[in-house]
Order: structure tokens, then C-alpha cells, then sequence
């Protein structure tokens, strides 16, 4: 009857042992776990900060490309009048190229302009100017100065525009600067 008590009190322990050992294992799974998400966590967040600096960084990206044609026709409007026209007393024959070269400049700006303008359609930029007797507002406007209000204009209305505002998904980006009648 010893032995068998002998017998039975070791099982419990080899039974409490053996839970003790699947406990410990799960806890150290458990930790393995924890461990490799806390690794994934870090590296997910070294990977979004990254993303989030290069957004930052080339963000503007597709706008400077579309300005990178606008800029080589700045270069070849320039380019259209040579040095030697730009002095302040000019040759006879310099004079008489003048017109062609005016033409050439001339040109080289338009498409400039246009280069400019599809940049910005590209970019859902869009230019807006009021007109004179436009309602005055706030938002779209800065009023820089006012203007007596001729007989029968309405106070508080734009007067004048001096530079004109631009928009980007409809948010101001400038505001369009004007006079406005008092």
C-alpha cells in the first residue's frame, strides 16, 4: 500500500510538472509572440515614416514636371533675342531684325503661357479674377486699397483688380488682391 501511495503522490507531481512545463511553454510562445509583433510594429512604422517623407518630399512631383517644359520655353523666348540687341545703341541692320525677333519673343511667351496654363489645368489649378462690381468677398479676396465709388456704384464692391487669385480643388491658394469702392 506504500508503493501505491508512493506512486500516487509522484503523479500528481509529474502531472503538476507537466502542466508547470506546457504553462512555461505557453508563456514563452506567448512571449515569442509579443516579441515579433512588437518588431513588426517598429517596422511598420519606420516604413510609413519613410513613405511619409518621401510624400513630403516629391508631393509636388507631377506640378514641377508639367513647369519643366514651361521653363524651356522661357529659355528659347529668351534665347529668340541675341546680346548684341540688347545694347543700348544698335546697328542698322540690328534694328531692321528687330520686328522678326519681337515676333519670335513674342511667340516664345504665348507658349509659355499656354505651357503654364495646361500645368496648372494638370494640377487642378485654376485661376479666378473678379470683375469690376463683383460682390466683395473676403475668402476669395484681399483688399489692398479703396477707390471712391463713382455715382451710383455700390460700396464694398471691387473696384479694381491688381493680381489675380488661384485656386487649387477649390482652396484659395491667393487670394485675388483688389480695390474696392467706398
Amino acid at each position: 500500500a506504500e508503493a501505491g501511495a508512493e506512486a500516487g503522490a509522484e503523479a500528481p507531481e509529474s502531472e503538476a510538472d507537466a502542466e508547470r512545463a506546457a504553462l512555461e511553454q505557453e508563456l514563452d510562445d506567448t512571449k515569442d509572440a509579443l516579441l515579433r509583433v512588437l518588431a513588426d510594429m517598429e517596422n511598420l512604422r519606420g516604413r510609413t515614416a519613410k513613405q511619409v517623407e518621401n510624400s513630403q518630399k516629391f508631393a509636388v512631383q507631377g506640378l514641377v514636371k508639367s513647369l519643366l517644359d514651361v521653363s524651356d520655353n522661357l529659355d528659347r523666348a529668351l534665347g529668340a533675342v541675341p546680346p548684341e540687341m540688347l545694347r543700348p545703341e544698335l546697328a542698322e541692320e540690328d534694328v531692321a531684325r528687330a520686328p522678326e525677333m519681337l515676333r519670335s519673343l513674342h511667340e516664345g511667351v504665348q507658349m509659355t503661357g499656354g505651357g503654364l496654363r495646361q500645368a496648372f489645368k494638370q494640377s487642378k489649378v485654376e485661376k479666378y479674377e473678379p470683375a469690376e462690381g463683383d460682390e466683395f468677398d473676403p475668402n476669395l479676396h484681399n483688399a489692398l486699397f479703396e477707390v471712391p465709388a463713382p455715382e451710383g456704384q455700390p460700396v464694398g464692391r471691387v473696384a479694381v483688380v491688381t493680381k489675380a487669385g488661384f485656386t487649387l480643388h477649390d482652396r484659395v491658394l491667393r487670394p485675388a488682391e483688389v480695390g474696392v469702392f467706398k
